[in-house]
């Protein structure tokens, strides 16, 4: 195998292996965060229950910015992958040009990558094909699918955290506890 598909096999695993570390902390965000779910539910949303719901927010804003930065590195790995596939390109219609060094592929991704990538991006452009595709879902970005899961449960816990208040401010010794008795 020569130099630089080695060196592009060396980036396409970096980009894979920051896909599972961003599926794995969402694994485990989920996992957390349906314990405390649990844990307030089980205590009937008392006050002592509004320390989880803060936890749930803040695991919340956490997974989606580790999310993000996992996306980004991905899209780093990505950009070099392409300077490398436009050398390969390069280098095979013209076999005798000058070869690039490994040092000057990896500086203009990186420098490709740092003058394009916006985060978050909600409306980010696709790529031609994707761009023109029928379908609404294959016009998607799936990074969008992973930080909204984290959006999830921020709102999650902004609810459960709400009606821990609301439900301790309808509960106050300043207003009697009405009793009705039905026949």
């Amino acid at each position: 195998m020569s130099e630089l598909e080695n060196f592009y096999n060396e980036h396409a695993s970096q980009a894979r292996q920051h896909e599972n570390h961003r599926e794995r902390m969402t694994n485990i965000i989920l996992t957390i965060s349906g314990v405390l779910v649990g844990l307030i539910t089980f205590s009937n949303l008392s006050i002592w229950s509004i320390c989880a719901s803060i936890s749930i927010i803040i695991l919340g804003i956490y997974g989606f910015l580790f999310a993000g930065k996992h996306y980004e590195r991905f899209k780093f790995h990505t950009s070099i992958m392409g300077a490398i596939r436009n050398e390969i390109d390069r280098l095979y219609l013209n076999p005798q040009a000058d070869k690039r060094s490994l040092k000057e592929l990896r500086d203009k991704g990186a420098s490709d990558h740092y003058e394009s990538f916006k985060w978050p991006a909600f409306a980010v452009e696709k790529s031609g094909a994707q761009g023109k595709a029928k379908s609404w879902i294959a016009k998607q970005r799936v990074h969008i699918f992973w930080e909204l899961v984290h959006f999830l449960i921020i709102f999650i816990g902004l609810g459960l955290t709400i009606t821990i208040l609301i439900k301790q401010i309808d509960n106050s010794p300043e207003k009697p506890l009405k009793i009705e008795i039905i026949k």
